[in-house]
Parts: C-alpha cells; structure tokens; sequence
C-alpha cells in the first residue's frame, strides 16, 4: 500500500510503498476514507520531538474496517470509525479506574516506541520493520489498531468531516472543558437580553 513515511531527522518526507501484516488477536484493519493533518506531525517533521523513525505519520482519520483480528467481536467488517491516538488497554490501573486517556501501555510503550499494543510493529517496507506513529499511522491507505482505538460511527455520517474528530475536535473540546474549565455563564436579564436580537 501507499504511505507517508517518515525516515530521520532532517529528511522530507515521501510517499512511498509500504508492507502492513494482518491483524494478530485484538486487532483490526481499516481502510482510510479521509485523515487529518495535525500540528503534532509537523513536531516530528521539524525535529521538535523524538520518536523513533522511520515512521508513518498521521494520527488523525476516518475509514471503514476492512479486516479483524482474532478474538474481535465488538465491530464488523464495513463498520465505520474513527480512530483514537490513545488507544486504550483497558486492564492497567487508570484504564480501571475510569481514565483510559492516561493509559499506562500507550504512554509507556506504544507512543514513545512506535509499536502497537504487544510491542511490535505491522508495518515494514523491503523487509526493515517500520514504526506507527501514536499507535494510528494514517497517512496511508490502510492501517492496523488496536480495536479499543476505533469508534463506531453512524454509517450515514460524513466520514471526511469525522476524520477531524480523532484529533481536532476531541483536541479542542477537552482543552476547553478540562484544562481550562470553561463553564458556561449563568442566564441573567442582562444575558438574555444581549442574546435577542437587536434592535428589538
């Protein structure tokens, strides 16, 4: 298949051919209908942060499962999706206590490793082992996740505007509602006349 890889530091990168293995236990394919361009790819372009190379980049897509992994039961082949860059184990002690965004695999081993969930990788190219970049690696035209890291989707839903959703969007509400704590002001005369329209 056809990918964006990513091969040092100092390098541009190419569009290139690729090699993705099938899906071990827990594990899906899925073709990508549309992927997002973040700043964090940029970080890695620009040698601002390092992760280990080569990589495919992109963490920020929409697409439709093409394929499972032993063991899969929660999706289906042509199920939609978008996926996550955290995605979740699901057994370590904040995936059990309800915070899978702070998951200890996917801070300690798949993002600053390159590797999906059992420590290895599912991409090469001439026989060299390539690295997935957050666990996703969506500048291409299929990837392989963990089946926690993909969310079902109405089928009906624009898949190009959800690709945003992965990333942006998630990016951006939780900065809002979590960093920053936004609340939204309380109804007053004062606002609710400032919300009709003018003149009146």
């Amino acid at each position: 298949m056809k990918a964006i890889l990513f091969e040092a530091p100092g390098s541009v990168p190419i569009c290139t051919d690729v090699e993705l293995a099938k899906p071990r236990s827990g594990e899906i394919e899925v073709t990508i209908t549309a992927a997002g361009v973040c700043h964090s790819d940029l970080h890695v372009v620009s040698g601002d942060w390092d992760i280990p190379t080569p990589v495919v980049l992109g963490h920020e897509l929409s697409g439709v499962v093409s394929a499972l992994g032993p063991g899969v039961t929660d999706l289906s082949i042509g199920d939609h999706v978008v996926l996550s860059w955290v995605p979740s184990c699901g057994t370590c002690r904040y995936c059990l206590a309800g915070r899978p965004a702070q998951c200890a695999l996917v801070a300690q081993v798949v993002a600053p490793l390159g590797v999906l969930h059992d420590g290895t990788s599912r991409l090469s190219k001439d026989g060299h082992t390539l690295h997935h970049y957050l666990g996703v690696s969506s500048f291409a035209e299929r990837v392989m996740v963990p089946v926690s890291g993909a969310i079902r989707v109405r089928t009906d839903a624009p898949l190009d505007v959800l690709a945003l959703v992965g990333c942006a969007v998630a990016t951006g509400v939780g900065a809002v509602m979590k960093t920053a704590n936004v609340q939204p002001e309380p109804p007053t005369q004062s606002t609710a006349a400032r919300r009709m329209p003018w003149p009146r």
